[in-house]
């Protein structure tokens, strides 16, 4: 899996060497047009994988900890009467969605504030005798890549 995902982020990272303006749709980028819907649906999946991976893991750490008494007691079910791992922490379920809004709600924020820097059209001043080989035009493309 890891040669997997190298592969796929430095693809990702050569769109975006060659293509900046495709930052924000890096991983769609490398695949021909006609393949986006399959790879949003394939990118759906990995998410729901990767979410029950990580609430179980949460349930499982949190049983360990607080049998070893390192988290006070708290509410434990047992989902399966035959299957002895499968468990449920109400506790930690309501602290897993308070960070996933939590979450979300940053990264929204940082979102919005990125794109406010990116639109308000604000460069800073280059002067006309700027180093280089094209003068002005070089250093203000600099200024691009810097803000």
């Amino acid at each position: 899996m890891l040669p997997a995902l190298l592969l796929n982020y430095f693809g990702q990272g050569a769109v975006l060497l060659l293509t900046p303006n495709k930052s924000s749709f890096a991983f769609y980028a490398l695949s021909p047009h006609w393949a986006h819907y399959p790879l949003v649906l394939l990118a759906t999946i990995a998410t729901i994988i990767a979410s029950q991976a990580v609430i179980s893991g949460v349930y499982s750490i949190t049983r360990q900890a607080v049998q070893l008494g390192m988290l006070p007691r708290m509410e434990i079910r047992h989902t399966s009467p035959t299957d002895y791992g499968q468990i449920y922490v109400p506790r930690m379920n309501a602290y897993l969605c308070v960070g996933v809004v939590l979450i979300v709600l940053n990264l929204q924020e940082f979102q919005r504030a990125g794109r406010g820097l990116r639109h308000s059209g604000h460069r800073r001043h280059v002067p006309e005798h700027a180093p280089g080989k094209h003068g002005r035009a070089q250093a203000m493309a600099l200024e691009d890549l810097g803000s």
